[in-house]
């Protein structure tokens, strides 16, 4: 009887859980949306396999996501990485900045229950993006953000640094940049939706 009453509390805790996720992923949306930002939604499998396979991604110590959500792209590139002979023993740091809670938390999840090689390259800040200080010159900024987003974070790069490498996914950076960026590379990929397949593409640029 006692531990029937128990399955049941821990049952309805649990439902309690996931609703409360769901509405908090709901308002991170919302917020999204409204802040003219990418909102938090899961990065799809084509975009992912498309970006892990950028080779600018490894010729950094550092690569930073900014906007990393749930960990989808840094915790494929450290897999993809680690399964890789020729990147596996290469040292890099794949540093993850998201700002809402929910999305942060369920990447520290992931990596909690990531391979152990994966779980000592990756690490996440939960920290506004606007308010990164002392940015690393050697190392690679991937983002995947509206246009809207990246014009405001110029202002940011201009007061704590320059990175020397620039992965725009699906959106070219704005005009602003071209003072300190050139576009050396891009790759087309398809993305699957319930209208069709999408023809997109990713940016690569590097410091003038």
């Amino acid at each position: 009887m006692f531990w029937s009453k128990l399955i049941i509390v821990a049952s309805v805790i649990f439902m309690l859980l996931i609703i409360l996720v769901l509405f908090s992923l709901l308002v991170h949306l919302l917020l999204g949306i409204f802040a003219n930002e990418v909102p938090f939604v899961a990065s799809r499998s084509e975009a992912i396999d498309a970006v892990i396979k950028i080779d600018a991604l490894y010729k950094y110590p550092q690569v930073w996501d900014i906007g990393a959500g749930a960990g989808d792209i840094l915790l494929a590139i450290a897999n993809y990485s680690c399964k890789n002979q020729n990147l596996k023993n290469k040292k890099i740091k794949l540093i993850g900045v998201e700002k809402y809670l929910t999305p942060f938390t369920l990447a520290l999840l992931r990596h909690l229950f990531s391979r152990r090689c994966v779980r000592k390259k990756v690490r996440f800040k939960l920290k506004d993006a606007f308010k990164l200080k002392n940015i690393p010159k050697n190392a690679c900024f991937f983002f995947y953000m509206l246009p809207a987003f990246l014009e405001k974070f110029y202002s940011v790069l201009e007061k704590q640094g320059f990175p020397k490498c620039i992965i725009s996914c699906v959106f070219k950076l704005p005009t602003a940049y071209n003072k300190h960026y050139k576009l050396v590379a891009t790759k087309k990929f398809e993305e699957d939706s319930l209208f069709g397949s999408r023809k997109k593409e990713i940016y690569i640029y590097q410091l003038r």
